[in-house]
């Protein structure tokens, strides 16, 4: 235990002989006693006290930290680009005097990441904030442009343990279109959840009001009932755990042309493409929603399913031609409540965190019809709301994580996703137009390189932007999907007898097309008539 550096307390080194001792008179078999000795060993490691560090990370956090994936995969850091877009973009003094205030009263904006023994933790930069190293600027002439300037640096690195780990690029683009600020932040900082409510305090309504406070993400009376014991939750837990274990050595996803074709060898890093589709009407989503009875987020990842098979069949996909029932998995991030902290400034369990898992969800490739594939959807999905799978990966994350040699870790996270198709991700924002740097934020888009595609879904003031984050050597005519992804909610529309004027229709396949020759960032395809908007608001 010294070696390891648990400090050993005598007490419970007393208990944990005792324990070992009685079972040697009860027991005779030396295969017996030595899996004995193995579990008391292993008990007394978890359990034993450590010293408290103020800023020791979690095992996600450090898992992050230290790199995700193994370092011959070519791994692409684990970085949050959030892109504001503007008509009127802040000057960079408005920006510093604005978010430096903020950023600064949090350890993990001021501190960087280091390993000590049995762990990572957070520790003070050391000097004087060099803000040469944080804030950046960049002159574009069209919006395409600006895009470019973001694939351009979205995959390189950052070093954990030379400054803090967050970047703000100015773009301003002389053009025609929107500039854009680019807010780029180590993963390992905290996720979506934590980053957004700090944030969220910055944000000022249309009117240069401070936002109300955002309400505590907390874990509701409803939801809490569901932990009561009872047989059949056992049941779903041992099948849980079963499931958690075997999912990165479970069957790799079928090979289709969406996928890296060399992912049973190892998928692997390296340049990455954004693919911006044009945005929707949070309304019209609703109204899907509505009338087949499922969550916004059925509808948005039905619909990601039906561009995936449509962008299949039109590149002739031999997978898709063979008739077999095909494997196309989604790996979902799932955040977890998390309770006020009484120091939301500090410590691990402050108010940024990484408190969240991935859930594995079949996507409905196979069904013919939208409104199948909505329906097949909402089947996988309903489950994983009352499945406790996301609490036992949890568990396993903080449990078991720390226990696992780093080159174990790794290869765990590469294998699970190996099998994999896509990342998908859905985040609300702001419901009303914000002020960001004093001037009003136009539309966000979240932004994520990945080892396989991401899929970043967020919703602000009534419309929903998506984008993916793909692969271009093996994702070819990827304009193709936000095409598809259109003519997809136009077919549901269609099947569910939806009020969709043609005029929309005709517009949507427009503004997919032009977004397609000029590969920049798509507009809104709102209902531009009254007459449709009022039968919208009517429906």
């Amino acid at each position: 235990f010294k070696a390891m550096a648990v400090p050993v307390d005598q007490k419970k080194a007393v208990a944990a002989v005792a324990v070992y001792g009685s079972f040697l008179v009860y027991s005779t078999s030396w295969v017996s006693r030595m899996c004995m000795l193995l579990l008391v060993c292993l008990v007394y490691y978890v359990f034993a006290e450590r010293p408290k560090r103020q800023r020791s990370m979690s095992f996600t956090s450090a898992l992050m930290a230290r790199g995700t994936f193994p370092p011959a995969s070519a791994p692409i850091d684990p970085i949050i680009h959030a892109l504001v877009y503007y008509k009127k973009l802040p000057s960079m003094e408005q920006l510093k005097e604005l978010v430096l205030p903020t950023l600064q009263k949090y350890d993990r904006f001021t501190c960087t990441a280091h390993p000590y023994d049995g762990g990572w933790e957070w520790r003070d930069a050391g000097k004087e904030l060099d803000e040469k190293q944080h804030f950046f600027s960049h002159s574009v002439r069209s919006e395409q442009e600006a895009i470019s300037v973001v694939e351009g640096f979205m995959c390189e690195p950052m070093s954990v343990d030379a400054q803090p780990m967050w970047e703000f690029h100015r773009v301003v683009n002389s053009g025609s279109g929107l500039s854009m600020l680019v807010i780029r932040m180590h993963h390992s900082i905290g996720d979506g959840i934590s980053i957004y409510k700090v944030f969220s305090s910055i944000f000022k309504d249309k009117d240069g009001k401070p936002l109300p406070p955002l309400p505590a993400f907390t874990r509701s009376e409803k939801q809490g009932k569901f932990f009561t014991f009872s047989w059949n939750l056992l049941g779903k837990v041992l099948v849980a755990i079963k499931d958690v274990l075997t999912l990165p050595s479970s069957a790799f996803d079928s090979p289709i042309l969406f996928t890296d074709p060399n992912k049973r060898k190892g998928t692997r890093g390296g340049p990455r493409k954004i693919v911006l589709f044009p945005h929707q009407p949070l309304a019209r989503i609703k109204a899907i929603k509505d009338k087949a009875g499922v969550t916004v987020n059925d509808v948005l990842m039905s619909a990601t399913a039906g561009a995936i098979r449509r962008y299949c069949l039109y590149r002739k996909d031999p997978t898709f031609a063979s008739g077999e029932k095909l494997q196309v998995r989604a790996l979902l991030p799932i955040a977890f409540p998390r309770k006020p902290s009484a120091q939301p400034y500090h410590g691990r369990f402050g108010d940024l965190r990484n408190l969240f898992v991935f859930l594995s969800a079949a996507l409905a490739v196979n069904e013919e019809s939208p409104v199948a594939r909505l329906q097949a959807t909402a089947a996988t999905t309903a489950p994983l709301k009352t499945s406790p799978f996301a609490m036992v990966q949890l568990k396993f994350q903080n449990l078991v994580g720390p226990l696992l040699p780093q080159f174990l870790a790794r290869q765990t996270c590469l294998d699970t996703f190996n099998r994999h198709s896509v990342v998908f991700s859905n985040v609300p924002g702001p419901a009303e137009p914000v002020q960001f740097g004093g001037e009003v934020v136009d539309h966000f888009q979240m932004v994520f390189p990945n080892m396989i595609t991401q899929a970043g879904i967020l919703s602000y003031n009534g419309r929903v932007s998506m984008d993916m984050v793909i692969d271009p050597s093996y994702i070819t005519e990827p304009q193709k999907l936000t095409e598809f992804f259109a003519d997809e909610l136009d077919a549901l529309e269609q099947e569910l007898a939806l009020y969709c004027p043609a005029q929309t229709r005709r517009k949507n396949k427009q503004q997919s097309a032009g977004h397609s020759r000029e590969q920049g960032v798509p507009r809104t395809m709102e209902q531009s008539s009254q007459k449709g908007r009022g039968k919208e608001e009517n429906r």
